[in-house]
């Protein structure tokens, strides 16, 4: 799936697991500048990997948290997030189980998280959600 016109410079994604996967794969499609962290040293990323939180949401426009759906990790690492991140960049949480108001509950800047599902955020029009306002929901 080849996006045209796409102007996100950078691209963080935390968690290169069965979720983070599709996003390396359409990075590498569309040449997106994407660097990865994952803790576990083993799982198998095609894409640039650093090896801290901090270092890969520092200079990001986009982040994307592909992480185990656990309410309680995905809190925590938005704190560590916003803490290193700078305040204009957009964080989109890939999320099946919990709504957009219980994983923004921990945020110190809530309007930066944006939630949806997996499947949600492949069948959308991507670079019309980073590039508009109106792209990405932020009613909640």
């Amino acid at each position: 799936m080849h996006i045209p016109d796409l102007d996100v410079p950078r691209i963080a994604l935390l968690g290169c697991g069965a979720r983070g996967f599709r996003i390396v794969e359409l990075a590498r499609i569309n040449r997106w500048d994407l660097c990865v962290f994952d803790p576990d040293p083993t799982v198998d990323c095609d894409a640039p990997r650093v090896q801290t939180i901090s270092k890969a949401v520092s200079a990001a426009d986009l982040i994307i948290l592909a992480v185990p759906d656990r309410l309680a990790l995905v809190r925590k690492i938005v704190e560590v997030v916003q803490a290193y991140c700078p305040s204009t960049a957009e964080i989109i949480v890939l999320s099946d189980a919990h709504e957009q108001d219980a994983l923004r509950s921990c945020a110190t800047r809530s309007l930066q998280i944006h939630g949806g599902t997996h499947a949600d955020f492949l069948a959308a029009p991507l670079w019309r959600a980073l590039t508009t306002p109106q792209g990405i929901s932020r009613a909640g």
